[in-house]
């Protein structure tokens, strides 16, 4: 039976961005979401699996740009040109986390 831990599936913590219609963002793997991981044995009496980051999958996806959000019930979504929706407090991928988004650096 395959374990995996729920608190390794996170993004890190910091101040909520603010996000606007027009916003270029990056678009980033979730490293520690399943969909980026790989099983590996983990316990050779039972055969166990255990999930760990797979070296070979790079974090950065891509650039994009916010167009619209959308105000639900208990949270803000984002519309990103990729297609996707991301919720405007936390940056992440809705209903999967597999990715997110975070301001683009802008040089100044």
């Amino acid at each position: 039976m395959a374990q995996r831990d729920a608190a390794a599936v996170h993004v890190t913590a910091g101040p909520a961005p603010v996000f606007a219609i027009g916003d270029r963002v990056v678009i980033k793997r979730n490293l520690d979401h399943p969909a980026w991981m790989k099983q590996v044995p983990a316990d050779p009496r039972n055969g166990g699996t255990r999930w760990v980051r797979d070296p070979e999958i790079s974090e950065e996806i891509g650039e994009g740009e916010i167009l619209s959000r959308e105000a639900r019930l208990h949270s803000t979504e984002l519309r990103v040109t990729n297609g996707f929706f991301y919720d405007a407090a936390t940056g992440l991928q809705v209903h999967s986390g597999a990715t997110f988004i975070r301001p683009l650096a802008t040089e100044g």
